[in-house]
């Protein structure tokens, strides 16, 4: 399927708010990142995994087995993200690293 220039518009505007690392409360880090025009999340030392913009603020892996959910804390202001397996299960989530930026 091929995204629409909003949908790209409105990837490239979650990105620029959410790239980065993120300290996961499972000990991973996570890190969104970009190349190429396209976007992907990494765990660890794992390879990068392409995802796309499904919902707002959420982005999911190409084979919709896991999803990113990204929200803002306000009052800090933080980044969190969330990592869920296609059924909805929380695999682990976390803020953004302060030595990421």
């Amino acid at each position: 399927v091929q995204a629409t220039n909003l949908t790209r518009i409105q990837a490239a505007d979650v990105f620029k708010e959410f790239k980065g690392t993120y300290d996961m409360d499972d000990g991973s880090r996570l890190t969104f990142s970009k190349a190429a025009g396209r976007y992907y999340a990494t765990v660890g030392a794992s390879e990068p995994v392409e995802v796309r913009l499904t919902a707002a603020n959420q982005f999911s892996s190409i084979s919709g087995r896991t999803a990113l959910k990204f929200a803002m804390d306000t009052k800090a202001p933080i980044a969190y993200v969330t990592l869920r397996k296609d059924d909805g299960t929380i695999i682990a989530s976390g803020p953004a690293s302060t030595a990421a930026f």
